[in-house]
């Protein structure tokens, strides 16, 4: 973010339309943890980085690193620490993934909602074609029986309704024309 090799950053808030300084009184400091050089903070941020204590600069720094590196007693001080941390960290994992998997549940009722939704108005519509395509053939059985009611010969019938000859004919034996 910072690219320009300082050691560190003073940030402020502006107005971005006027430039002048918003005066909240809130103010960051950035530390370049990489900066390592000769200056009282280059050192601290060399101890920080520091794993072996015969290194750092600054004794008291020095001598915590020893004692929880080093000293039974801060050796497994340090690691109840750590295993506290750790559990934390674990029971935190959990609990998001047991978020994420309440909310992967939902979506997918959501989903299978949307799907039986859909599907329901799928069959609907074929409901609806169904009782169009029988509706549609009771009136043109109505018509034909009108039409050999009229004595119209079937192959004429046939053509007008489209029907198949055979049809037509199966039509006609069953109404006894």
């Amino acid at each position: 973010m910072l690219l320009h090799g300082l050691p560190l950053y003073h940030i402020d808030r502006t107005v971005e339309e006027t430039g002048d300084k918003f005066g909240d009184g809130s103010h960051i400091l950035y530390v370049n943890g990489e900066c390592t050089d000769d200056t009282a903070l280059g050192r601290l941020m060399h101890d920080f980085r520091c794993v072996k204590p015969d290194e750092m600069h600054y004794p008291v720094l020095r001598e915590k690193t020893r004692y929880f590196k080093e000293d039974e007693k801060g050796a497994v001080q340090m690691s109840k620490v750590m295993d506290e941390i750790r559990a934390q960290g674990y029971a935190e994992g959990l609990m998001d993934a047991r978020e994420e998997m309440m909310q992967a549940k939902e979506e997918a009722a959501k989903y299978q909602a949307k799907v039986a939704e859909s599907e329901a108005k799928v069959a609907q519509s074929e409901a609806r074609e169904a009782r169009t395509k029988a509706d549609a053939e009771k009136l043109t059985i109505k018509q034909v029986l009108r039409m050999l009611r009229d004595g119209l010969a079937v192959d004429k019938i046939a053509e007008y309704t489209e029907l198949p000859l055979n049809e037509v004919k199966d039509l006609a034996a069953l109404a006894g024309y």
